[in-house]
C-alpha cells in the first residue's frame, strides 16, 4: 500500500521549519492547509486575481485539465450518485444544487474537486500520492478564496456557497487526518492537533450558519440543518439506561474533582453537550441507521476555551474527548469517519496520564460494541 507523504522537503515553508515537520512544498503546503494557517510559500493574490479569470489554481497545462476533468467526473458519477458522500437524503443537493453554486463561486468548485481527490485516494490507495497532490492544489486555492470572501459581507448571493464550502472543509479536515493515520505505520493514532483542527473547522460551519441564517433558511441547502435533533416530545420519553447514567455521573464527579476553577465551566459545558448527543443517539439508534451529523455537531458546540484545553491536552477534557470518540461507534458506514473513533481514542491514550487511563475503559468497550448499551431496556 502506498505510504502517504514521503517526499523529502528541501524548501519547506517557515511554519513547517519552525515545527520541525516535513513540508510538501505545495503552494500553500499541505500542513498549512490542514492547520488552516497562512503559508509562507503561498503568494498573496492581488485584487484582480479574485475573479474566475484570475484563478491561480486553474489548470496550466493539458495534464492538469485532464486531472480536473477526472475529479469532476468522479464527483458526479461516483461520490454523489453512489451516495458515498452523505446518506441523509441530501443526495440531490450534492448532485445538483451545490455544483450549481460551484459554477458561480470558484472557491466552492475547488473544494468539491479537493474532496473528490481525497476520496479517490481513499478508494485507490495505490494512487494516493498523485491524488493527494491534486487535493492539496484545490484545497489551497479554496482556502485562499474562502478567506477573501469572508473578509467581505455575507450576502444572499454568496452565503450558500460559503456554507457549502465550510461543510466541505470540515469533512476534508476529518477525512485527511483519518487518511494520514490509516496509511501510516503503527501506532495508528490521531494527535490532538489533528482533532482540534476538526473542531476549528466545525466552528467555521457554525459561524457562517449563524451569520447568514436569514439567507440560508430560504435556500435549498437549509435541508442540511434538519434531521439531527429528536422531536421535542421524544425528550420526555427517551431515557439513558441506568448503567450509562451511573457512568456519566461518575465522569461529572471526576470533572468537579480534577478541573481547576478556571477550566471547570468549559469542561462541564462540553460534557453536558456530549451527554445530550448520547441522549439523541438513544432515540435515533432505535429508529435505524444513525446519520453522522447527529454526532459530528458536537465539536461546533465547544467553546474556545474547550478547544484550547484539547490542544493543551488537559486530562479531564481528554476524557470527555474519549467519550466523544466512543459516540462515533455507530457511524462506521461513512467513509470519512470509518475507524476515526478508534484512532482518536488511541491518540488520547498515548497522551493521557497513567492515573487517568482507567477512564478510557468505558469508551473502548462501547466503541467496540457500537454503543449497543444504549439499546438496553433496563
Amino acid at each position: 500500500m502506498t505510504q502517504l507523504g514521503t517526499r523529502k522537503s528541501r524548501k519547506g515553508c517557515s511554519a513547517c521549519k519552525q515545527r520541525h515537520v516535513k513540508c510538501n512544498e505545495g503552494i500553500p503546503c499541505s500542513n498549512c492547509i490542514r492547520r488552516n494557517e497562512s503559508c509562507s510559500l503561498a503568494v498573496t493574490p492581488s485584487p484582480a486575481s479574485t475573479s474566475r479569470d484570475g484563478d491561480d489554481a486553474l489548470p496550466s497545462n493539458t495534464n492538469e485539465w485532464l486531472q480536473d476533468m477526472e475529479l469532476m467526473q468522479y464527483y458526479s458519477t461516483y461520490l454523489t450518485k453512489e451516495r458515498v458522500l452523505f446518506k441523509n437524503g441530501s443526495g440531490l443537493l450534492w448532485q445538483e444544487v451545490i455544483p450549481q453554486e460551484a459554477l458561480k463561486h470558484a472557491f466552492l468548485l475547488h473544494g468539491l474537486l479537493a474532496l473528490s481527490a481525497l476520496h479517490l485516494a481513499y478508494n485507490h490507495p495505490e494512487q494516493a500520492s498523485r491524488c493527494l497532490r491534486m487535493c492539496d492544489r484545490h484545497q489551497g486555492a479554496a482556502l485562499v478564496k474562502f478567506r477573501e470572501a469572508l473578509s467581505g459581507a455575507l450576502t444572499e448571493e454568496n452565503s450558500a456557497a460559503l456554507f457549502a464550502l465550510a461543510t466541505v472543509m470540515s469533512v476534508l479536515s476529518l477525512a485527511r487526518s483519518h487518511a494520514m493515520v490509516a496509511y501510516n505505520p503503527e501506532p495508528r493514532a490521531l494527535d490532538m492537533d489533528a482533532i482540534s483542527e476538526g473542531v476549528v473547522m466545525a466552528h467555521g460551519v457554525r459561524a457562517i450558519t449563524s451569520s447568514a441564517h436569514e439567507f440560508l433558511v430560504k435556500h435549498p441547502l437549509s435541508q442540511l440543518f434538519y434531521g439531527y435533533t429528536m422531536p421535542d416530545e421524544a425528550r420526555t420519553t427517551t431515557y439513558l439506561p441506568e448503567s450509562v447514567l451511573s457512568h456519566f455521573t461518575a465522569v461529572e464527579q471526576m470533572l468537579r474533582q480534577k478541573c481547576e476553577a478556571e477550566t471547570f465551566k468549559a469542561c462541564l459545558d462540553a460534557w453536558n453537550e456530549l451527554v445530550d448527543i448520547y441522549h439523541h443517539l438513544t432515540y435515533f439508534l432505535r429508529l435505524g441507521p444513525v446519520e453522522s451529523g447527529i454526532v459530528w455537531r458536537w465539536p461546533a458546540t465547544l467553546s474556545e476555551e474547550a478547544t484550547r484545553l484539547i490542544q493543551t491536552r488537559h486530562p479531564p477534557m481528554l476524557v470527555i474527548l474519549a467519550h466523544y470518540a466512543a459516540a462515533s461507534g455507530p457511524l462506521h458506514g461513512s467513509w470519512f469517519v470509518n475507524e476515526w473513533g478508534k484512532f482518536a481514542l488511541q491518540g488520547v491514550s498515548l497522551v493521557l496520564a497513567d492515573d487517568m487511563q482507567h477512564w478510557l475503559e468505558w469508551p473502548w468497550e462501547q466503541l467496540k460494541m457500537n454503543l449497543e448499551v444504549l439499546l438496553s431496556l433496563e
